[in-house]
């Protein structure tokens, strides 16, 4: 070594004479290991090294891929996505072919092949650089605080150590204002803001799956959530359409009335406690007061639910920036609340069926028969060998227990919803003389949806009768939208009948104008004649 100018530490020497005598003598054991060696400038058709994985040696092409990336989706103004998310979007617009759907106007990306791709870990080694490189003017450009928020730490809880007995057996409930400002359905400007919804998710503790979803504009209260053990009970699909969503019958797979239900005791104890005092199989447990963690796996959702959206979407407005900037990125707000829905639906569906959760504890008969920590596989599993913690319902007994009371009127012409300027249709009241004409109109009980008044059920002696909107105008749209949205309208209205009223000034001055007129001719003609 010394002769041909090498010169190594004496450990280093003794290594590869180790090397030497445990390969029995064989002279290639010093040949230089790939990827070992100080070539410069020197192109490898595959990632050099042992245990180099899929990819290719990162090009200047690939470096400036990545940091494009970084400067479109982390370098920005306001919340950035995070680092692994900025990956996939790199990913999506570097190394994926792009296909658009002109119906559906939906893009869709179909990755390289892997020995096209950069890995994770090229992407968060130049990542690393480029943030260490230029620190001062990304935290410039963000205008955030290097404070990290408290909200942006997880609540982590145990309590699925004692309930993770099968799918169905325990749901966690919980509901979080969620960081993204929303714009009125009705403004085809995208300018007047409605505010930050309030989100309600439920999890099952066995899969970890969603199996519940709710947004609202209201405060939160019983009757929002009654709505979303309402929307966890029942069929998904059907839910979805109610939303002028559509997904397959398998995407989102849970529904049935589980057998216990833990949530907080604010809005719901009385209320859900009442739903279900005629059901021994359902329990409510409340948390106590001050004690998040008793359920961190919802809480842990509502992360999973903003980090699904983080740096993407105009309007988001976390808590934990200074109220300048807030005020600047809420002004940017773009979605209505049916395009929040497409999305978090969108995400779940894909969690449910795809996410990997290490927090499952698989058995070994569940490993042995290929389930992985996959909800969709672990709930399909409970399903057929823990049977007996979900009970089917049928949609009439959702109905009466979950659904908001209210009454209408049945007018010859259509029925009326009280407290509403909705008008249905219903064969059943048409065929059964509650619609005839004259004498009193009947006054029927009737149970509604909050998340879509697209239908409503009449209670009638011969059960629950459904009823239609006659008019497209509300359609797919939540009670909040409508009630909000009918003020507008009265408010617009009122506006439009005094600019009519004083329009009509020119009619009653013409008719003064023109009796005047009148007037005169009648009185020349009768001097004339006399």
């Amino acid at each position: 070594m010394k002769a041909n100018g090498i010169t190594f530490s004496r450990a280093h020497v003794y290594r590869e004479l180790w090397d030497y005598f445990r390969t029995g003598c064989n002279k290639n054991v010093f040949l230089r290991k790939p990827g070992t060696g100080k070539t410069t400038d020197r192109n490898y058709s595959s990632k050099p090294g042992p245990n180099s994985g899929s990819g290719h040696v990162i090009t200047p092409k690939d470096k400036a891929n990545v940091i494009a990336a970084l400067n479109k989706h982390y370098k920005k103004g306001g919340p950035s996505m995070y680092l692994d998310t900025v990956f996939q979007k790199c990913l999506d617009e570097s190394y994926s072919d792009v296909f658009y759907n002109p119906e559906t106007k939906r893009r869709s990306y179909a990755r390289w092949d892997d020995d096209r791709l950069i890995t994770e870990w090229q992407f968060m080694k130049i990542a690393r650089e480029y943030r260490n490189r230029n620190k001062k003017k990304i935290n410039k450009a963000k205008g955030l605080s290097s404070e990290v928020a408290k909200n942006e730490a997880p609540l982590e809880g145990t309590l699925h150590d004692y309930y993770d007995k099968g799918a169905g057996y325990y749901y966690q409930i919980d509901e979080t204002p969620y960081d993204v400002e929303l714009v009125c359905q009705y403004d085809p400007t995208r300018k007047k803001r409605i505010g930050k919804p309030t989100v309600y998710v439920v999890r099952d503790m066995s899969s970890r799956a969603f199996v519940g979803l709710y947004i609202t504009l209201k405060t939160p209260s019983a009757d929002t959530a009654r709505a979303v053990i309402f929307n966890a009970f029942r069929n998904k699909q059907q839910f979805c359409k109610e939303l002028g969503i559509e997904i397959g019958p398998d995407d989102w797979m849970q529904e049935g009335k589980c057998r216990n239900i833990g949530c907080d005791n604010a809005e719901m104890a009385a209320e859900l406690s009442r739903c279900y005092s005629r059901d021994a199989h359902i329990s409510v447990q409340f948390n106590q007061a001050g004690h998040s963690q008793d359920k961190g796996l919802v809480e842990r959702a509502f992360r999973l639910l903003h980090d699904a959206v983080k740096g993407q979407l105009d309007g988001y407005s976390p808590n934990n920036i200074p109220p300048h900037i807030k005020r600047l990125l809420r002004s940017k707000a773009l979605l209505n609340v049916n395009e929040l829905y497409q999305i978090l639906i969108t995400y779940i569906i894909i969690y449910n069926n795809y996410s990997i959760n290490e927090g499952i504890s698989l058995s070994k008969e569940m490993y042995m028969d290929g389930v992985r920590q996959i909800p969709n596989q672990v709930w399909e599993w409970d399903r057929r060998n823990r049977a007996g913690y979900l009970k089917h319902v049928e949609d009439f007994e959702l109905y009466e227990s979950l659904l908001e009371v209210g009454s209408v009127t049945c007018l010859s012409t259509h029925i009326k919803l009280h407290g509403f300027k909705h008008q249905y249709r219903c064969d059943w009241t048409k065929n059964n003389g509650y619609q005839a004409k004259g004498g009193k109109s009947p006054v029927l009980p009737c149970r509604y949806m909050r998340h879509s008044m697209d239908f409503i059920l009449i209670e009638t002696p011969a059960g629950f009768m459904p009823a239609t909107l006659i008019t497209p105008l509300f359609k797919h749209v939540s009670i909040e939208e409508v009630e909000a949205e009918q003020e507008v309208i009265r408010k617009e209205n009122n506006r439009l009948r005094a600019i009519h009223k004083a329009k009509q000034g020119e009619t009653r001055a013409l008719i003064e104008d023109l009796q005047d007129n009148a007037r005169q001719e009648q009185e020349k003609n009768l001097c004339s004649c006399s």
